[in-house]
């Protein structure tokens, strides 16, 4: 039987997933009109993915340790700067660097406030069901993230994806804060 606290660390995690880890996929939905706006080749531009992959990747080796440190809760709130200031980084990259930054920073957010924190903060009101519990969260955030999708095209469709991309990174630091400190609490 879950607790009213355990259903609110579920719900607030999955929040943070979904505006984490979500945001690479909204990104990838507007990657068109941001190719299009750096005028670059379709190499250089698909260049800021592997940046992401290798900034979490570095970043992981620390993460744990990281993790640990500063505690799951706090780095779950760090991630959703990380993923509003990366969205923002992507909506305005005008140059390479700048969505390479975005990208960089996509990195940093996936290896310390992402899953890894997100289990931390289940494991201490789970314990051993923190697996299943991960496992729903997961799935919660596929189905969420595929329906914000849908939403961004129609709002691509009709508004300048700056625009689109800014608004959400306003709603990913929003949500995100909220699930951090009012649903996760201490």
């Amino acid at each position: 039987r879950l607790t009213a606290r355990q259903i609110s660390v579920a719900v607030g995690c999955a929040l943070v997933l979904t505006v984490g880890i979500g945001s690479v996929s909204l990104i990838n939905g507007a990657s068109a009109y941001i190719a299009g706006n750096l005028a670059t080749t379709l190499v250089a531009y698909s260049f800021g993915p592997t940046v992401k992959s290798d900034c979490g990747f570095l970043v992981s080796l620390i993460a744990a340790r990281l993790i640990c440190l500063l505690t799951p809760r706090r780095c779950l709130l760090a991630g959703v700067h990380f993923s509003a200031l990366a969205i923002a980084c992507c909506a305005l990259a005008s140059n390479l660097a700048t969505w390479y930054a975005g990208n960089a920073l996509f990195g940093i957010m996936a290896a310390i406030g992402s899953t890894a924190a997100a289990t931390g903060v289940l494991n201490e009101h789970f314990g051993r069901r923190t697996p299943v519990v991960l496992g729903v969260i997961t799935g919660v955030m596929g189905l969420a993230v595929s329906l914000l999708m849908l939403v961004e095209s129609q709002l691509l469709a009709r508004f300048d994806y700056r625009l689109v991309l800014g608004g959400y990174a306003i709603a990913v630091l929003a949500l995100g804060a909220f699930a951090v400190l009012a649903l996760i609490g201490r």
